[in-house]
Formats: structure tokens, sequence, C-alpha cells
């Protein structure tokens, strides 16, 4: 009898064993299948709606003529001391610079960029040998009377500026602003057209924009605006030189949630 007793709890016990191992491995099986992706992207599919889009785009061109102008008036002098080098290019340029104020440029446009100064060799004998010093230095002439243009080079000529050049028609920030503002609203208004002459056209309802992309037809706002500049010089004439024509080129997208 004590025999049969023991085999009955030894039974019993194996058979609690085996329903624990069965009922710890059903739940771990339950969690694997719980989180398998299928079951997430049940959950998604169920919390979400679908909806439909609808794009759109606008683009405009607007010209202008560039409003700012920059110049570059160099002096180069070679001496055979620095000294004299220097007080020659210092003359030359504080001459330039006083007879472009009497023509009314403003001081503050008229900016010193480069100056330098560096011995000059003679190799003839296979020597190192220095013969002068060259000294030269850059004005940066900055203007928005363009009528003054062609006056400011001949003035630096004549006083002795022997290197010009540089000649760099661009549009000023606050131009920028104004043909950006101009040029988006004409892209915005043509976009929101084409998208409800489209929809018309293929029965679709359009409810609100709900994403809005624009861009330009440059990768920098540095060179967005492009323009020409036509030169002629004449001795008798003068200088002669004559701003083009910049654009500003803009695109936008509008996309709809349709009904």
């Amino acid at each position: 009898m004590k025999k049969l007793g023991m085999k009955t709890g030894l039974f019993a016990l194996c058979g609690i064993f085996v329903g624990g191992f069965v009922l710890v491995l059903g739940m771990t099986l339950a969690t694997r299948l719980m989180s398998w992706p299928l079951y997430r992207q049940n959950i998604n599919l169920n919390s979400t709606s679908d909806q439909n889009y609808f794009s759109a785009e606008g683009k405009a061109v607007v010209n202008s003529v560039p409003d700012e102008v920059t110049v570059n008036l160099g002096v180069t002098q070679t001496e055979k001391t620095v000294e004299i080098a220097q007080a020659q290019v210092n003359q030359t340029i504080e001459n330039i610079k006083t007879n472009l104020q009497n023509l009314g440029v403003e001081k503050q446009n008229i900016q010193t960029q480069n100056y330098s100064v560096y011995p000059s060799y003679d190799w003839s004998q296979n020597v190192e040998k220095i013969v002068g010093y060259t000294v030269s230095t850059d004005l940066e002439v900055k203007l928005t009377d363009f009528d003054l243009l062609n006056q400011v080079i001949d003035v630096a000529a004549s006083n002795g500026a022997n290197q010009i050049g540089g000649v760099n028609f661009s549009l000023s920030e606050t131009k920028q602003e104004e043909l950006k503002k101009e040029a988006r609203q004409e892209a915005i208004a043509q976009a929101k057209s084409n998208a409800q002459e489209l929809a018309q056209l293929t029965g679709i309802k359009l409810d609100r924009i709900i994403n809005v992309y624009e861009y330009t037809d440059s990768d920098t706002n540095a060179n967005l605006f492009s323009s020409k500049m036509a030169v002629a010089e004449d001795a008798a004439a003068g200088t002669t030189i004559e701003a083009g024509e910049a654009s500003y080129t803009y695109h936008v997208n509008l996309t709809y949630s349709t009904n």
C-alpha cells in the first residue's frame, strides 16, 4: 500500500510539473504571437483611415533691372624701394577716392579690398636678384546710381587706376524680397487655379490644403538672379556700361486632401 501511495504521489507531481510546463509554454507562445508584425499591422490598419490627396503646381517668372552695381579699381606700382612704391600707390588711391566723392559717391561705398607688397626679381644671370618692389591695392566701389558708373571708371583711369574690372550688377536684399513676394503670389494663384480646373474636369472634390512645397530654379539664394551686361569702350566716347535684366523663377506645389 505504501508503494502504491508513493507511485500515486509521483504521478501527481509529474502531472503538476507537465501542466505547469504546458501553461508556461502556452503563455510564451501567446506573447510571441502578439508581438509579431502581422498582429501590430492589424492594429494600425484598424486605427488608420484611408486619405486621398491631390497636388497642383504653379510657376512664376519675374524680371527686374538690377539696382546695385560694384566695380573694382586697382593700382599697381613697381619701384626700386618699397617706400617709393607705397608712397605713389597711396597718393594715387587718395586722388581716386577724392575725385569719386566729388562725383557724388559716398565715402562708405568706397572700400579698400586688398593691399600687397612683394619683391620683383631679375633672373637674367641665373641668380635671384631683387631689383625692386611692387605694391598693389584694390578699391571696391558700390553704386546704386547707374548714371555714375561710367564716370567712376573714367575718373579712376584718369587718376592713375591701371586695373579696372569686376563690374558686377546685382539685386539688393530689399529688391530680392520684393521680387520673391511678387513671384510667390503669382505662383500660388496659378497653382490654386490649376487645382480647381483639374478637379472640376476630373470630378474630384477638393477639401483643404494640407501641404505647401516651394523652390526656385537655383540651388542657392546667392545665385537666384542672373544678369547680362553690355560693355562698349571707345577712346573718344569714354566708357559705356549698361545693366541687363535680372530674373527670379519661383515654383510652388500645393497638396489638397479630397473628399
